[in-house]
């Protein structure tokens, strides 16, 4: 008997991001994966996740991501360092122990794409949000959207121009999270936006 495929699903720690992964993991062990979703410590208390009945194909692991104690750093920057290093470390150890085919992450943690990568794993980015505001995300990365600032319209390849108030998030340009998207899997994610990948 073949063995099933392993995914580790890594959701960034916070609600709204958990939940959209959480069902998408849910749809891959429907499909036959063995899938293991992992959180972080601080966040796993305050978690009521179950594996469902009949489930085994779903299970949950929880890493340190250095807030165990419930320390926050003094400034968001020495915060986000920190975590990124202690999971990056936490992470790769999981994955060498479990032994995964393949990990699936949160888009908005791109460095554990490197984790992956380093251990030789296949890696995907996970967007939690609307394929459109993913879409405003990658076209404004790559210097592809427009912005009339008097007006607050802005306007993407094969999209008809956007009235609203974007603010920030069309005129900065640091969504540096959608520039591993290109680099996953050995550069074949680089149609992702505009792919349906196996039904789900």
């Amino acid at each position: 008997m073949e063995s099933k495929a392993h995914i580790l699903v890594f959701p960034f720690p916070a609600q709204g991001h958990i939940n959209p992964i959480l069902q998408f993991s849910k749809r891959l062990a429907s499909k036959g994966l063995k899938i293991t979703l992992i959180t972080t410590t601080s966040i796993s208390h305050s978690l009521h996740l179950q594996t469902p009945a009949g489930g085994a194909a779903l299970q949950f692991e929880s890493i340190s991501d250095g807030l165990d104690g419930g320390d926050l750093a003094d400034n968001i920057h020495t915060h986000l360092d920190r975590f990124i290093a202690t999971v990056s470390q936490n992470l790769a150890q999981l994955a060498v122990k479990l032994r995964p085919n393949a990990v699936v992450y949160d888009a908005i943690m791109p460095w554990c794409l490197d984790v992956a990568r380093g251990l030789g794993l296949r890696a995907a980015a996970f967007f939690t949000q609307m394929c459109g505001v993913s879409m405003v995300y990658y076209h404004q990365y790559e210097g592809n959207l427009k912005v009339d600032d008097e007006n607050c319209r802005f306007s993407m390849p094969a999209m008809p121009a956007c009235d609203g108030d974007w603010g920030s998030a069309v005129a900065d340009s640091g969504w540096a999270f959608v520039s591993g998207v290109s680099e996953a899997d050995g550069g074949t994610n680089s149609r992702i936006f505009g792919r349906r990948i196996g039904g789900c």
